[in-house]
């Protein structure tokens, strides 16, 4: 897929990131390792052309501030447009991993956070009790759940 504008790098910086989440689950693969690789052989970055046009059109700020960090020094336009090209597709798909990866957590949390309360109030009704002593963990859990920050 061609990348021309800012809207089509973060959908395929998304999808990126999700095949990473997947190979991460699914084979054991580091996550970095296959943003790197996919990154590094995608269309957009190898190709010149495509290249140039998603450095045009799309926010390559972290990306030319990491290439001037690492002293990147360029041979000629396309050694520029295909590094920049690179390092603004892999800027974005590891934001996209991170933005996944905590979603992930709250829903996670708060799935836990449901179990916790349910169980909560079917020991409580079993036991006929009308108060309920929280400690640790399920209080903490109970007080994110009743009063959100």
């Amino acid at each position: 897929m061609s990348i021309s504008n800012q809207y089509e790098l973060e959908q395929e910086a998304i999808r990126i990131a999700k095949e990473a989440i997947e190979a991460q689950a699914e084979h054991h693969q580091d996550a970095s390792e296959y943003i790197h690789q996919t990154c590094d052989g995608h269309e957009s970055v190898i190709w010149t052309y495509k290249a140039g046009l998603l450095c045009l059109e799309c926010d390559r700020d972290n990306a030319e501030y990491q290439l001037e960090e690492i002293g990147y020094q360029f041979t000629d336009y396309s050694d520029y447009v295909t590094k920049l090209a690179y390092s603004i597709l892999f800027d974005a798909c590891m934001t996209a991993f991170y933005d996944l990866r905590e979603n992930e957590s709250e829903e996670e949390e708060a799935e836990i956070c449901a179990e916790l309360e349910k169980e909560i109030v079917q020991i409580a009704k079993e036991e006929k009790y009308t108060e309920v002593k929280l400690e640790g963990a399920e209080l903490e859990a109970y007080i994110a759940k009743r009063f959100p920050k």
